[in-house]
C-alpha cells in the first residue's frame, strides 16, 4: 500500500452530518422557529397570526391546491399559541403542536450542548441518536392525527 492510502486508512472515519457545520445549522434553524412562535402575534377567531400587524400568507399548499389539510395544518398557530401561554388554544389548532415543539426544543439543546461543550460531545451524540429515532413515531403520530382529522371532518 502506499504511504496515501495508509493515512486515508489510519483517519478515523466520520459519521455523515457529525461536524459542527451540521449542528450549527440545526441549531439555527431549530432556534429560528422557535424565536418566530415567539414573535409572531397568536392567532384570535376575528384575526389569523400576525407579525407586527402584518398578516402572513396561507402557508400551505396542499390546502390552497386541494382544499384538504395536511398533516401540519395548523402546527404555526399551535407553536405561537403556545409560545404566548395559551395551552388550550395550542391544543386546539393542532393537537401535537405542543410535542413538535417540545422536540424541536430538545433537538435546539442536544445541538447547542454539543457545540458548546466539547468535553460531553460523545454524550450529547448518545443521546442524540436517541432523540433521531423519536422522528419515527412522532412522524406516525402525525399521521394518525391526520388521518383522524380526516375521518371526522369527512
Amino acid at each position: 500500500m502506499s504511504a496515501l492510502a495508509n493515512a486515508v486508512e489510519a483517519r478515523p472515519r466520520r459519521r455523515a452530518g457529525s461536524g459542527a457545520g451540521t449542528h450549527i445549522v440545526v441549531l439555527a434553524l431549530c432556534l429560528g422557529a422557535l424565536a418566530m412562535a415567539a414573535v409572531l402575534e397568536p392567532a384570535r377567531p376575528d384575526k389569523p397570526v400576525t407579525l407586527a400587524g402584518a398578516v402572513l400568507p396561507p402557508m400551505c399548499m396542499m390546502r390552497l391546491t386541494t382544499g384538504v389539510d395536511c398533516p401540519g395544518c395548523g402546527l404555526t398557530r399551535s407553536w405561537v399559541s403556545a409560545a404566548h401561554g395559551d395551552w388550550r388554544g395550542s391544543l386546539g389548532y393542532h393537537r401535537l403542536g405542543w410535542l413538535i415543539m417540545l422536540y424541536v426544543a430538545l433537538q435546539a439543546v442536544r445541538h447547542g450542548g454539543w457545540l458548546a461543550l466539547a468535553s460531553a460531545r460523545k454524550a450529547f451524540d448518545r443521546w442524540g441518536a436517541w432523540l433521531d429515532r423519536g422522528l419515527i413515531p412522532l412522524a406516525a403520530l402525525l399521521a394518525l392525527n391526520w388521518l383522524w382529522g380526516l375521518i371526522a371532518a369527512g
